[in-house]
């Protein structure tokens, strides 16, 4: 999901302490996993295909719980198994409507969703809008496709994303701050 414009989205100095005791849940695993799993406290994952779930699984991440469900009912509502809240949702996977339809009701107050080629959804996106939720849209290429896609970022508190702001430096930019006003 995310790698594409990890770099320029913030440092990943801030991106480990601002998600280490975040707790992430994810429809559809993969990169996105890995990326979570390094920065998040907890990463829980359904994903639909048995293959891909024995090759993720294979790579033994200590703070990934992964869960293959091959049916939709089952892999839909795996998020509510533990009747738990997350900080952050990523809905990368299989039956997108279906899955964002239900991940609102296990979100936390100030937490985001993360919708992964958002350009090929307005439904889901229009929906989240009018729910209250602030769209951010991302849009690029992706790390393995020779097109660009969006991914867009659902916050309904952007002031609890603010708690560890700070000035970030851009990437491959200088460290150069102005004094002047013109």
């Amino acid at each position: 999901v995310w790698p594409h414009f990890r770099g320029c989205f913030y440092p990943h100095d801030y991106a480990m302490s601002h998600f280490s005791e975040r707790r992430i849940f994810e429809y559809g695993s993969g990169n996105s996993s890995f990326f979570w799993a390094n920065r998040a406290k907890q990463v829980v994952s359904v994903e639909s295909d048995r293959q891909w779930f024995d090759h993720v699984s294979n790579m033994h991440l200590s703070n990934l719980q992964l869960n293959l469900e091959t049916e939709k009912e089952g892999y839909v509502s795996s998020i509510g198994k533990k009747e738990e809240k997350y900080d952050v949702i990523v809905i990368d996977g299989r039956w997108r409507n279906a899955c964002a339809s239900v991940c609102v009701n296990h979100l936390i107050d100030s937490g985001m969703i993360v919708l992964d080629n958002s350009d090929r959804h307005p439904d889901i996106c229009q929906r989240f809008r009018e729910m209250g939720f602030f769209q951010i849209d991302f849009h690029g290429f992706g790390p393995v496709n020779g097109y660009a896609w969006s991914t867009t970022i659902f916050v309904k508190d952007p002031k609890g994303l603010q708690n560890n702001y700070y000035h970030s430096q851009v990437v491959g930019g200088l460290i150069q701050l102005s004094n002047d006003d013109d």
